[in-house]
This record gives C-alpha cells, sequence and structure tokens, in this order.
C-alpha cells in the first residue's frame, strides 16, 4: 500500500512540474509555448493475455466434461483516441481498437479406468484417456471510455468488444492405453478412428459464433513526451465474455491482458 501511494505522489509530482514548465514557456520572455496536446491519436497496440474458459469442453464420448482450458495469447494491431472536452484539462477519452489476437493451444485431458469382460471370457482392465484440444485465432474490435482516477496518471477504463473468428478448432480424442490388444470401433459419422483403430477422433468443430465480450481496466499514462505529442499508456485489462464460444459448446472465453500503446498526436 505504502509502495502505491508513493507511486500516486511521485506521478502528481511528475504532473505539477509539467505544469509548471508549461507555465514557465508561458511566462519566460524570448520562449515560444508549447504546442497543445493534440484531442485525436492514433498508434498501435499489442501485448500478452492468459485465456480462462468460464466450463469445461463438453465430451460427446461420457458424461463428463473435460476442465476449462488455459492458454497464452499474443496481440497486436492499431488504435485510436479521441480526447473529450478540452485537451489540456480533459479527464476521459474514447478509445477504439482493431487487433489480431492468437491464442496458443490449449489441451485439457483426464484418464479413466473400467473393468471389462473380455471375448475369450478374461476380465481386464481398459485404460483410456480422454483430450481436447482448442485452437484460436481472431480479429478483435473494442471501444473504451477512459476516465483519468482522481487526476493522477492511472486511469480506468470500460468498454465493449468483439472477437471474429479467422481460424478455429476444437477436437476431441479418446485413445486408448491399456490393453495393447483392444480397439474402438463406433458407427456413429461423427467420429473417425486412428492409429489402427486405438483412437476414437470426434470430429473436428469451429467457433461459429461472433464472441462478445465487457471489458475492464486500468492504465498507467506515461507523460505525453515531445510536445505531449506521443503517448506511451501500459494497460491491465480483464475481458469477461458475454456468449457461448460455439452453436454447441456452452463455455465462454475469458482472458486477462497486459498491454502496451503506442500513440501520437494528430
Amino acid at each position: 500500500m505504502k509502495i502505491l501511494l508513493g507511486l500516486v505522489l511521485i506521478c502528481r509530482m511528475c504532473s505539477v512540474a509539467s505544469a509548471q514548465e508549461d507555465f514557465d514557456q508561458l511566462s519566460s520572455p524570448g520562449l515560444e509555448p508549447k504546442s497543445p496536446p493534440s484531442k485525436i491519436y492514433i498508434g498501435m497496440t499489442g501485448g500478452y493475455g492468459r485465456i480462462f474458459h468460464s466450463e469445461g469442453i463438453s465430451n460427446p464420448l461420457n458424461n463428463q466434461n473435460f476442465d476449462p482450458a488455459r492458454s497464452n495469447s499474443f496481440f497486436a494491431g492499431f488504435n485510436g483516441e479521441y480526447v473529450l472536452g478540452e485537451p489540456r484539462n480533459s479527464e476521459s477519452s474514447i478509445i477504439l481498437k482493431v487487433y489480431y489476437s492468437n491464442l496458443t493451444t490449449a489441451e485439457s485431458t483426464f484418464s479413466e479406468s473400467e473393468q471389462i469382460l473380455m471375448p475369450d471370457g478374461q476380465i481386464t482392465t481398459l485404460k483410456t484417456e480422454n483430450i481436447a484440444v482448442f485452437k484460436a485465432s481472431f480479429i478483435n474490435t473494442e471501444a473504451l471510455y477512459v476516465r483519468t482516477l482522481f487526476g493522477t496518471v492511472f486511469s480506468l477504463s470500460g468498454g465493449f468488444g468483439a472477437k471474429f473468428p479467422f481460424y478455429s478448432s476444437i477436437e476431441k480424442r479418446k485413445v486408448i492405453l491399456e490393453p495393447e490388444n483392444m480397439t474402438l470401433k463406433t458407427a456413429d459419422e461423427r467420429y473417425r478412428s486412428e492409429q489402427d483403430g486405438r483412437t476414437l477422433v470426434f470430429n473436428d468443430e469451429e467457433i461459429d459464433n461472433i464472441n462478445y465480450y465487457g471489458i475492464v481496466g486500468i492504465s498507467y499514462n506515461i507523460y505525453r513526451l515531445w510536445g505531449k505529442k506521443l503517448d506511451i499508456t501500459p494497460s491491465l485489462f480483464y475481458n469477461f465474455g458475454l456468449n457461448k464460444a460455439t452453436s454447441t459448446e456452452s463455455f465462454k472465453i475469458n482472458s486477462l491482458q497486459f498491454g502496451l500503446d503506442f500513440k501520437a498526436g494528430l
């Protein structure tokens, strides 16, 4: 807590120093006043995210769902900011973002063991592993309202976004571990057999919905350089899914994002 208060105090002192510098520029003879801050900024955004599914992927091979999947994501794209009110005294703005996000492969597994009767009358233990593999990439669009926090260089943000599927795949497999002479067979057309019947694969699914999500976050507005024409803003956002990822699955896609924005004033 003391560290946070210290950071806020330092940031406040920097803001006061900046204001004093602007005043000195205006009041000192022979010096040209600085150009006013821009009202419109455009630039680039990028960062890292951690993906959390709200619940596990369904398992059509039995009634037990997979554990909720986890994966990393990376994103990069463009953003723009429109400062509300007089730029020099404004404490709020609207930010629009368009970026590409790629999710690393998320895999969830669980094993099963059961006693079965073999054709020769012997009882043996069947051990299987159920695997769900989730891959996806999206084109994201976001609209955020940003408000300065108590006149400091910290800001709170809130808004909404939409993920448009660019590529996606959800594959579910059941693999026999033991015994070695056992195979899996089914007449269901939704499944295909691999590895000489040792693996049963549920046909690949895709994310066929536009994923809408809410956004809340906090950002740190580093002092605008070059006459307040360049803005560098690290931020932390939590995105929570508002609808199901697919028409057949009930999980939603949530994420925690660490980002860095670079914006130049027009």
